[in-house]
């Protein structure tokens, strides 16, 4: 199945991509972000295209629940254990700002949009802590927010929280709006159009797959950054959740307010006003993406959660989303530059974990399959990389030789001697080891060097 919003959105009229044209900003993405921010530079008096790899709202626009709310689960708590109290209300202002932008722009071009009140709720003792933190930091930021307050869920809730006058809507509309009032500020919206590099000089070289275009000012509206500047798309982690519509039989009341849980697995659940009637949008149900073995039964906990609670309950849509940031669903998979490099380096990862067991130096000192490393933590197959630490009690970790004893011969034919020393630390945590050949010293531990990383060099180690 596909998106609901997806399902019900029209055609969008595509301009042709003319190489070499030159703009005053370039925009890279067309989901709600990057129209928001064209229109708002057209608005400006500037010259703008939009470059669209698929189609509008292909992205994660055109795959969220669609809420437009202040009150957003337990963001607020969260961005309180790492910020102090200002920046979280900067952010709460910011969002004000957008929400109050966005929804007299709706009112204006004749957009339809309801108002309903956002919840955040929990079923569990923990989830009523995390409700209780988020209540507290949503208060200082400034926000109206009532606890205690009656639900309309078919079951028993811990403690609840609610944001008055909060917004919903159908995200294809909204970017038909948008893009309509954008081309008739002189906008060009180009769809299929893959960028595939940024150049920067004295201006900005705007490489895609039909030709480069130049531009002043390049926006970034994809989500994962697709440049490889700072190397982002390495350092973020996907996560991937799932939705659902559902239409309940006629005597089933559906919620009229939005609603986020506070435990982990969440649950969203909102109404939607259909033409053939109203349905229900469920969502929820995430996790770490390459963490679940089977997506298919992470979707089916849902819907059979969804089904248990709401009897007699019809899917009519479902999907797959990956969200922050930027990471799209399965079936609709944006393929940038940067995510097929990343899909590249996992899985040469892979494959290096499983030539592992053919290259390992002999002798007893061998990487340590229990720990996980850093990198290993977002990327599992990275784990394969990372040096292990074996230890320093020699006796304790089962490493066979007294201290100073020979582990075998090195690369050069030289007998390797254990780094370790009776009652004492060697090196100060960070310097390599001269008699084991590439390991390090980590406060009287020694870490032995996962090698043979390029087939090349597995090669001249086994000869």
């Amino acid at each position: 199945m596909t998106s609901l919003w997806l399902d019900t959105a029209g055609l969008f009229i595509t301009d042709p991509l003319i190489p070499e044209s030159r703009y005053d900003a370039v925009v890279v993405g067309a989901g709600i972000t990057g129209l928001s921010s064209a229109l708002l530079l057209a608005r400006s008096g500037m010259k703008v295209a939009v470059l669209e790899a698929r189609t509008v709202g292909a992205g994660t626009t055109g795959h969220t629940t669609a809420k437009l709310s202040l009150l957003q689960g337990t963001v607020l708590s969260a961005l309180r254990r790492q910020y102090p109290q200002k920046v979280v209300t900067a952010y709460v202002e910011a969002n004000r700002e957008g929400q109050a932008w966005l929804l007299r722009f709706l009112a204006e071009r004749g957009v339809p949009f309801q108002q309903r009140d956002a919840y955040t709720y929990s079923v569990t003792d923990g989830g009523s802590e995390r409700v209780a933190a988020e209540l507290t930091v949503a208060k200082a930021a400034g926000l109206d927010v009532e606890e205690g307050v009656d639900t309309e869920l078919p079951f028993a809730t811990r403690r609840t929280i609610a944001l008055r006058g909060q917004a919903q809507f159908n995200p294809m509309d909204v970017l038909g709006a948008l893009a309509g009032d954008f081309r008739d500020h002189g906008g060009v919206l180009v769809q299929g159009a893959r960028v595939r590099n940024v150049k920067t000089g004295a201006g900005a070289a705007v490489e895609t797959d039909a030709g480069t275009i130049h531009a002043d000012l390049v926006v970034l509206a994809t989500g994962v950054p697709i440049l490889d500047r700072g190397l982002y798309f390495a350092k973020l982690k996907a996560s991937q959740s799932y939705a659902a519509a559902l239409r309940l039989p006629a005597s089933a009341p559906i919620p009229s307010g939005m609603y986020l849980s506070a435990e982990t697995p969440g649950r969203s659940l909102r109404s939607y006003p259909a033409a053939a009637g109203e349905l229900l949008v469920v969502g929820g149900n995430g996790h770490q993406v390459g963490r679940e073995p089977s997506p298919r039964r992470r979707l089916d906990e849902l819907l059979d959660w969804a089904r248990f609670h709401f009897p007699g309950a019809e899917v009519t849509h479902s999907l797959v989303r990956r969200g922050l940031p930027g990471h799209q669903p399965d079936a609709l998979h944006r393929q940038t530059p940067a995510r097929r490099r990343k899909d590249l380096l996992r899985d040469r990862l892979q494959q290096v974990g499983d030539e592992q067991q053919h290259c390992r130096r002999p002798g007893p000192q061998r990487p340590d399959p229990g720990r996980k490393s850093a990198l290993g933590a977002h990327h599992p197959p990275a784990r394969h990389l990372a040096g292990r630490s074996r230890g320093g009690d020699h006796a304790e970790r089962g490493c066979g030789q007294d201290p100073g004893g020979e582990l075998g011969e090195s690369r050069t034919g030289r007998p390797r001697k254990c780094p370790h020393r009776p009652g004492g630390r060697r090196g100060n945590g960070s310097q390599e080891g001269p008699q084991t050949g590439g390991g390090v010293h980590c406060r009287g531990r020694h870490v032995q060097a996962v090698r043979c990383l390029h087939p090349s060099r597995r090669a001249r180690e086994l000869e």
